[in-house]
């Protein structure tokens, strides 16, 4: 009898201690806000029934044998649906893992949950009430293991579930071997749950099955605690040399341009972000000063302005974006942030080009110093697809409060620079750069020759020029910089210097290009690039040999067969990239020239002038009147070719500079 009383004493302190240890871990979980917190709330849940069920069992074997009363049927029934029910419980813990960074997630899964519990106790329920009817009828119901083991089909049910579960989704735990301790629980619970109804000590069985579950989970938690110390750590040390590098670099930087692109540069890859952009205020309006990746739009556009992505950052560049607008105009007029973590689960926000673009998840935060509001920063899409967590905004506001101090700094900045620069100076820029335009064209016998070039402001950023390679070859270009203004200026000086230095002699149109493209990459502004076609004719063979730097097509007018041929060998602009990977990219291509043939080389200026119904002139509109050319001069085809695309564009203003350059074979 003494043993007995000892086993019950034993029993009744490990219970205790299990309780009080997965009380423990849950509440600890909590208090840190681990992100499988949820997981162990729903273990303690879980643990929580099962433990009745273990205590119904304790005392019914207490009863049982020292005072030979056995417990009502009706009651195994009610209390093994409670087992049920945790083992249920136990199944959800497994989904809290699967969706801890979503906790909308995890909140519809509960109430999935609780809704098939609720269902399994209503059940239990009825049983027991049936179970109590039949009682006053079957009196021989304790001595029948077989009926006790049919109680039973429902919690074994749900444990062979929860075995499934688990095996599926080992990653819930630590490691293979906290998840096999796991699994090893299960079985103990299955054997206790069979053997139980057999013999009256079997619920040690399940008692040693719950102290198996209570290690792994409890050295589960141990690892992530651990896991989470040392990410801290490292968190903490990363956000200390972002601060520093940023921070470093904004004292010291006085451009405006290049303070965009640092600091855009520098947020999107701290918080992993697909893509993002700074909005400036100014004219009351809201102007794009720096995007980086895929960014969409803060409002919608034409459709036209979505094929590509140079004419939808044009496009968001002339519009900008009005005050309380989408969410960049909201932030900027409230100068209050604005975080969403799932775009689907807000319904009042707007996609604008979802079918290209699609926002998921997005932070906007004012760029303010003192209460004035200089613009917004807005952050699109994590890379893995997890929407931005509380640590990310956080870092975020740390970086844009210096920010907004550095801009203000660069702007008072910029403000004296631009007093200085005065008119006068950017008229002898202007005359700078008509001086390196060719005065006269080259002449041949066989050849008639001819270019002309509108630029879109005082300062171009396209140029043409023509080389003397040898006595037999004559070398053509054409280069449009991605830049207007003084520093487009000054890269497209820069590239027509170093070209002319580099053909004499060589009669290799890649590698001039090749050598072009590694000399001045290393000195462009980030964001900058030229597009270019280098061409050499042989005046002999009248064979034309060219290669593309990403530019627009050669065309080529053959007047025997009255039709246009397009040639754009493969190539990427200069830029981008230097040595080797530039090199792979870059072809040469020949074609022969017959009497009465033309080639045109163009700049896109020409096919993208736009009406004022925002309608380009257009590539078709272009080859057609490159039809209608046979025999034409050049002169007076270039010319007549301008005044139709000034007719087009009408009283619009011109957003792009043109420059063309043809040659016909006599």
């Amino acid at each position: 009898m003494s043993e007995f009383f000892d086993a019950v004493a034993g029993h009744s302190m490990a219970h205790a201690v299990l309780m009080a240890v997965l009380a423990a871990m849950a509440f600890h979980g909590w208090r840190q806000r681990l992100h499988h917190s949820a997981k162990y709330a729903a273990f303690l849940i879980a643990f929580a029934l099962l433990s009745v069920n273990e205590g119904f069992l304790f005392l019914t074997t207490v009863a049982d044998r020292l005072f030979d009363v056995a417990a009502e049927p009706q009651y195994w029934v009610f209390f093994y649906t409670l087992q049920a029910i945790g083992f249920l419980w136990v199944a959800f813990a497994w989904d809290c893992h699967q969706y801890a960074d979503r906790p909308e997630r995890t909140r519809d899964r509960a109430i999935t949950y609780g809704a098939i519990s609720a269902a399994v106790f209503m059940l239990g329920v009825l049983l027991t009430a049936e179970w109590g009817r039949q009682i006053t009828t079957d009196t021989e119901f304790h001595g029948l293991g077989w009926r006790k083991l049919l109680l039973g089909l429902l919690e074994l049910a749900a444990i062979g579930a929860l075995i499934a579960r688990a095996a599926d989704e080992p990653a819930v735990l630590s490691s293979r071997g906290k998840h096999n301790v796991f699994l090893a629980g299960c079985g103990l619970f299955v054997l206790g749950g069979v053997s139980r109804f057999f013999f009256g000590f079997a619920e040690y069985l399940s008692l040693a099955g719950s102290a198996c579950w209570v290690l792994a989970i409890f050295s589960t938690m141990l690892d992530e605690l651990r896991q989470q110390g040392a990410q801290a750590l490292a968190e903490s040390k990363n956000e200390l040399m972002l601060l520093h590098r940023v921070t470093s670099k904004l004292r010291t930087t006085f451009q405006l341009s290049e303070l965009f692109n640092v600091l855009m540069a520098n947020l999107i890859e701290t918080v992993q972000a697909e893509a993002g952009g700074i909005f400036a205020i100014e004219g009351g309006k809201l102007l794009p000063k720096a995007i980086h990746g895929p960014l969409p739009p803060p409002k919608r556009i034409p459709e036209y302005a979505t094929r590509k992505l140079k004419y939808l950052h044009e496009m968001m560049m002339k519009t900008g974006v009005a005050m309380g607008e989408g969410i960049v105009g909201r932030v900027a007029q409230t100068g209050q942030p604005i975080a969403i973590r799932d775009t689907d689960e807000t319904p009042d926000f707007e996609q604008t080009i979802p079918e290209l673009l699609k926002v998921k998840t997005t932070i906007a935060l004012p760029l303010k110093l003192e209460n004035e509001v200089y613009g917004v920063i807005q952050i699109v899409n994590k890379r893995d697809g997890k929407p931005f967590s509380d640590k990310d905004i956080e870092l975020l506001n740390l970086v844009v409060e210096q920010a907004a101090l550095a801009i203000h700094t660069a702007r008072m900045h910029a403000e004296m620079i631009d007093k200085q620069l005065t008119e006068q100076e950017l008229r002898v820029a202007r005359e700078i750069q008509l001086k390196l335009i060719p005065e006269e064209l080259p002449q041949a016998d066989a050849l008639d020759i001819y270019a002309l070039y509108r630029a879109a402001s005082m300062v171009s950023g396209d140029f043409y020029d023509f080389y003397r390679v040898d006595a037999n070859h004559i070398g053509v270009a054409i280069a449009d910089v991605a830049g207007k203004g003084v520093p487009g200026a000054l890269v497209m000086i820069m590239t027509r210097t170093i070209l002319k230095t580099m053909t004499s002699g060589n009669l290799s149109t890649s590698k001039v290009l090749a050598e072009i493209n590694d000399a001045i990459a290393p000195e462009m502004q980030k964001g900058m690039f030229v597009t270019a076609m280098y061409a050499i004719l042989d005046l002999r063979e009248k064979r034309l040999r060219f290669s593309c730097a990403g530019h627009n097509p050669l065309v080529v007018y053959r007047a025997a067969a009255q039709k246009h041929e397009l040639y754009k060998p493969r190539g990427m602009a200069l830029g981008f990239a230097t040595g080797r990977r530039f090199t792979e990219t870059m072809d040469e291509a020949e074609v022969s020239l017959s009497p009465g043939d033309r080639i045109l080389l163009y700049t896109d200026g020409v096919t993208e002038a736009r009406n004022a119904k925002m309608e380009e002139f257009g590539e078709d509109r272009l080859y057609s009147l490159v039809a209608q050319s046979n025999g034409q001069p050049s002169k007076e085809f270039l010319e007549s070719l301008m005044v139709q695309v000034e007719r087009h564009r009408g009283p619009q203003p011109q957003y792009d500079d043109i420059s063309m350059v043809t040659i016909r074979v006599k």
